[in-house]
């Protein structure tokens, strides 16, 4: 715990309103603050959602979809895959922070192993598989606007 009973707020004075809303943006980015080596997932309706380094260690984990939006990433799961997921991060020793934006970011759950975290060693890992993913997204999509290219890359491919 950082001090403070489990499901209370952790970021009651850092909360940034939009129209009473907040900005799930700039509370994962003041979490990501508080908690630098944690995936943070936050509770969004019926889902589970991670943004930036977060959303690729998701993505490169479990093949999850990454979404962009203008300049920032995300990666989502449905609440029901939550134990599955928390179960693979606990064998892999990567910290995380689970919170509910429709309780003002209460805290779910957390894991902390400390000197033990892998979270730093998956990054890396993760940065390499996420590039290859990108490159293999923009052949892909290259060969949709060009498809008579198609049979040349077949040839390639099978001969």
């Amino acid at each position: 715990m950082i001090g403070r009973p489990p499901g209370r707020p952790i970021t009651r004075l850092l909360v940034k309103k939009e129209g009473g809303r907040m900005a799930k943006e700039f509370m994962h980015k003041t979490l990501k603050e508080l908690f630098p080596d944690y995936i943070v997932l936050i509770k969004i309706g019926t889902f589970y959602e991670a943004y930036g380094d977060d959303a690729n260690i998701l993505s490169f984990l479990f093949s999850y979809k990454i979404r962009t939006v203008g300049e920032n990433i995300s990666c989502g799961f449905p609440i029901n895959s939550l134990n599955r997921i928390i179960s693979i991060l606990d064998r892999k020793s990567i910290n995380y922070l689970v919170v509910d934006k429709s309780h003002n970011y209460e805290e779910e759950m957390k894991q902390n192993y400390k000197r033990k975290n892998k979270y730093n060693e998956i990054l890396k890992e993760t940065s390499k598989y996420i590039d290859i993913i990108s490159r293999i997204e923009k052949i892909k999509n290259y060969l949709m606007l060009n498809d008579s290219r198609i049979i040349d890359v077949e040839k390639l491919l099978y001969e």
